[in-house]
């Protein structure tokens, strides 16, 4: 399902602060000129609201081919300033250590960008940082994909200090030219499997020097509140049930990793995004295993053991409990019920 990227304004419109920020380097846009990707005057959006990821990364390339600076994008993200991500923003400046800001990230990053994945794991004694769009549109990224993880990397480098230490820097975009990353002459490799970087496990507990336990907590509990972007599509946990439900009739996998590449996602990030609503994948799944029971049972005289095994019971005995906790019912009663309508 192709679906349209969106981004807070304030990430948009920080841009034309960039380039005034930038006014004595070569290739500026003439001056009274509306800058690519900057609304005209007496269009400009309110803040909090959306604007798709296409235009923005599009402003990144013609401002990047525009200045004739091929890492713009790692160059905006440094000058970035995070509070423009607003309560995020903020979180991340208040998290008490480097581990608790990157969880943070990636839990409420939704809350800022909708179709894209940002995700930390760590690997032996290296943690690892990726960013990915994920809303299938057809459109240059090489400098959203450059400033989106520079972000993350540059609030890294600086709650670390002279401690901070980056194994690796990549890309999965080719390199226009070879060149060294400007902050600190690091050489990412391009064409790389992902965009995104990694560095020792031990610096997660470097503690943050401007920490605010207070205020994290309650900008927590203010972003737990909070939806995801809403892209004009249906709810992920709609579009989950309906690969649930798809996967049924196909009488193929509904693990979550088989749905989750239904639907174009990982299944590490399709559980986030599915608790970003409130729900569990086991929740969904078991919803729409009720809804074909009901639907089989219902409409069709086909015997409970065949429906219990094409719902992946391996016992008639099992179908019927997770039935009757569900319903207050058994199949039995439920067929004969809706017999007599």
């Amino acid at each position: 399902m192709v679906t349209k990227a969106q981004l807070i304004t304030s990430v948009g419109s920080s841009l034309g602060e960039y380039l005034d920020a930038r006014g004595d380097e070569r290739g500026q846009p003439t001056p009274g000129q509306p800058t690519p990707g900057q609304p005209t005057p007496g269009q400009a959006p309110r803040e909090g609201e959306t604007i798709p990821l296409s235009e923005f990364a599009g402003a990144l390339e013609r401002l990047a081919a525009a200045t004739r600076v091929p890492d713009l994008g790692l160059r905006f993200a440094e000058r970035f300033d995070l509070r423009r991500l607003g309560p995020l923003g903020y979180l991340m400046q208040s998290a008490e250590t480097l581990h608790a800001a990157l969880h943070d990230y990636v839990r409420h990053y939704p809350k800022v960008q909708s179709d894209t994945a940002v995700d930390f794991e760590i690997r032996g004694g290296t943690a690892v940082v990726t960013y990915e769009v994920r809303d299938g549109a057809n459109y240059e990224r090489a400098q959203d994909a450059e400033f989106s993880t520079g972000i993350i990397l540059n609030y890294s480098r600086r709650l670390c200090g002279t401690a901070w230490h980056l194994d690796t820097l990549s890309f999965s975009h080719p390199a226009q030219r070879q060149r060294r990353f400007a902050s600190g002459g690091f050489t990412p490799e391009f064409s790389a499997g992902q965009n995104g970087f990694s560095f020792p496990a031990e610096l997660l507990e470097h503690p943050n020097p401007r920490a605010d336990p207070g205020l994290a907590a309650i900008l927590r509990t203010h972003l737990g509140k909070l939806p995801p972007l809403d892209t004009g599509t249906s709810p992920i946990s709609e579009q989950v049930q309906a690969a649930i439900v798809e996967a049924l009739n196909d009488d193929q996998d509904t693990s979550i990793e088989a749905i989750a590449a239904r639907i174009g996602r990982s299944a590490r990030v399709l559980q986030r995004v599915v608790a970003a609503e409130g729900q569990s994948f086991r929740n969904l799944r078991s919803e729409a295993l009720v809804s074909m029971a009901c639907l089989w049972l219902a409409s069709t005289d086909r015997p409970i053991t065949d429906i219990a095994l094409d719902l992946g019971f391996s016992e008639v005995s099992a179908f019927s409990r997770f039935f009757r906790n569900r319903l207050g019912l058994s199949p039995i009663r439920y067929r004969q019920q809706e017999g007599r309508r």
